[in-house]
């Protein structure tokens, strides 16, 4: 199920609300790669804390430090040339869409179309600070994990990556109800 401006209100709503956070945290909190990070804001004593941290890499910090090479192809232009592709899939006025070769289109579930609406604007927001900052993605949510996992806090993030967590959420949540729905008709044949 193709629905463009569906899709396009939620990408576009989810860049801007990553973009002007993060706007507001460099603008109120100064960033010292050399000092860790005075918190604004602490929650809970310091289970939630607002800090100012850039990441290099990708998910917790992976690829901060591979050779400039492989950082720009790997972090920069397959992943862009991914979300441009997949947001073609998403908006595309359906009389462009219909010309595209058939193995390239997918067909959608309503859930998978919000979901995979939800990670293309996760992906295109930290894509943006990934081109524009030199400095890296700014991230600034730090939750504190009480030692799971051998983590005392969970890496550090920013509304781009929740925007990633809640599509990968209900893509499973789909595959879950999909799995639920084949065996129920199964029973009834």
């Amino acid at each position: 199920m193709r629905k463009p401006t569906l899709s396009m209100i939620i990408i576009m709503s989810v860049i801007i609300l990553d973009q002007l956070t993060k706007a507001l945290i460099v603008h109120l909190i100064p960033y010292s790669p050399t000092s860790y990070p005075t918190p604004i804001l602490e929650w809970g004593g310091d289970f939630l804390r607002i800090i100012h941290v850039r990441n290099l890499g990708a998910l917790f910090s992976l690829g901060s430090s591979w050779p400039a090479l492989f950082n720009i192809l790997l972090l920069k232009i397959i992943p862009l040339l991914l979300l441009l592709y997949l947001m073609f899939l998403l908006v595309a006025p359906q009389k462009i869409y219909t010309r595209t070769p058939k193995k390239l289109r997918w067909e959608l579930s309503a859930m998978q179309m919000i979901a995979l609406s939800f990670a293309v604007g996760g992906g295109f927001g930290n894509m943006i600070d990934r081109i524009l900052r030199p400095k890296g993605v700014v991230d600034f949510i730090d939750i504190k994990f009480y030692g799971l996992f051998g983590l005392e806090r969970w890496p550090t993030f920013n509304v781009a990556d929740m925007a990633v967590v809640l599509a990968v959420t209900l893509f499973i949540i789909h595959e879950i109800q999909s799995e639920i729905k084949r065996k129920r008709e199964a029973k009834h044949e």
